[in-house]
């Protein structure tokens, strides 16, 4: 019996100026089957989403060389960028950041320090 053939791998980028949250939250991407990139600027952040069209973005909100807000906002309007789920990972307030992170196109919020049951939530949307 032939074997059938395996998934294709899905693409995640992961977006944090914090180096061991982002090596973190891109190892446990890994392991659930995505091929993942890590960028730790705004600035970057862009020019590798423009280069991957990833599936799903973890996004920081606070960076360096341009807001997380920003940088939703500018995948939104490219093509590929309807397509992709953006997920806000942040430490800031939700009470005055919820609407502002809603009207800039995330599709999802998680609050700093994320568990491994708020990253599998993520992912369980992500395969519907």
């Amino acid at each position: 019996m032939p074997n059938s053939p395996s998934p294709p791998r899905r693409t995640a980028l992961v977006v944090d100026d914090f180096q061991d949250t982002a090596d973190l939250l891109a190892e446990l991407l890994d392991a659930c089957g995505f091929d993942t990139a890590i960028a730790h600027d705004g600035e970057q952040a862009i020019q590798m989403a423009n280069l991957l069209h990833p599936d799903l973005v973890l996004l920081d909100i606070g960076l360096p060389k341009g807001s997380g807000l920003e940088v939703c906002s500018r995948i939104r309007h490219e093509l590929w960028g309807a397509g992709a789920r953006i997920v806000a990972v942040t430490g800031q307030d939700l009470s005055t950041m919820r609407q502002p992170l809603i009207d800039a196109g995330f599709d999802e919020i998680l609050a700093k320090p994320c568990s491994f049951r708020d990253i599998s939530g993520v992912l369980e949307a992500q395969k519907h």
